[in-house]
């Protein structure tokens, strides 16, 4: 069985409260932004891949990151020869400047960090959906949510359209790929039937919106989601590995230096329980899953017994 056929349809951490959907993206995305430390990168970089092709297949991830990853390679390329800090040099380029293994490898790094925000990113969407987004600020910032949730649903719907519309257009003109006009010409007309269509289904959306008085003071809303307590583990361990990454971060026990020598603590007693709770974290949508497939595995032979 292949790791795409293993990890796909990953998606009943999607089940989940909103708040614990949120804030488990939040927390995942500032540790990953904020902490150079490369042990942080590794782990978040390897699960952000493995939880994006649990959700998307093996496919349809490289193809989302192949642009993702040539950026990642350029930064990779470009810092040693543009950063000329560290020690230990290796050699020089033809204008005479030092390459080192400290900017090597602080490119690397980069390179990684930068790939596991955009993998995080991609996650998030896939995890928190309009209806989520509205959910958590529509009470608190009600237009700026309903605008930022309708912007994100009307690229997906308008890319969806212009492909379907591009499709039945080409089937019937029979454009060839060398004719360049009737292509131009067939490209406007599609153009204009999309924003045309845009027009109106905004047109639409605003009169629904203001017929159900949105926005409005003592305005009620339904809504699915409850916690419950299958949200509570998650939630207070987000809790926990929070604060025991924080505290570490804000009295200088997680520090790397990469500049002008790599940092000898590396594998310190604080730090390999950081690493420990940071990985649990970022792999908490897999360990959901895992019980998930576990208990329904085991509940044919409860029924049989």
């Amino acid at each position: 069985m292949t790791l795409g056929r293993i990890l796909v349809r990953m998606n009943h951490f999607r089940e989940y409260h909103p708040i614990v959907n949120f804030m488990y993206f939040t927390a995942i995305l500032i540790i990953s932004i904020f902490m150079y430390h490369p042990a942080f990168i590794v782990i978040s970089f390897v699960c952000s891949l493995f939880y994006l092709i649990s959700l998307k297949g093996v496919r349809k991830t490289l193809k989302s990151i192949r642009y993702v990853m040539i950026i990642a390679i350029l930064i990779g390329i470009t810092n040693p020869l543009f950063n000329h800090q560290g020690v230990t040099i290796l050699f020089y380029n033809r204008i005479g400047n030092p390459v080192t293994k400290e900017a090597i490898i602080f490119g690397i790094f980069m390179a990684l960090l930068f790939m596991a925000v955009i993998q995080w990113f991609q996650c998030y969407n896939e995890v928190i959906t309009s209806d989520k987004f509205l959910y958590l600020f529509g009470r608190i910032m009600p237009s700026f949510s309903l605008v930022l949730s309708m912007t994100i649903r009307y690229v997906d719907r308008f890319s969806k359209r212009f492909r379907e519309l591009k499709k039945y257009r080409d089937n019937q003109l029979k454009c060839g790929k060398r004719r360049y006009f009737p292509r131009i010409k067939n490209f406007a007309g599609i153009l204009s039937a999309m924003i045309s269509w845009s027009l109106e289904n905004s047109i639409e959306t605003s009169d629904s919106m203001k017929d159900r008085g949105y926005g409005l003071r003592g305005r009620t809303s339904f809504s699915l989601y409850k916690f419950t307590s299958r949200d509570m583990g998650p939630f207070v361990y987000m809790l926990i590995s929070i604060v025991i990454i924080v505290w570490g971060a804000m009295n200088e026990k997680l520090e790397y230096r990469y500049y002008p020598s790599f940092s000898d603590d590396l594998f310190g007693v604080f730090m390999c329980i950081t690493y420990v709770v940071f990985f649990i974290l970022c792999i908490i949508p897999l360990i959901i899953e895992l019980k998930f497939r576990i208990k329904f595995k085991n509940k044919p032979e409860d029924k049989n017994k």
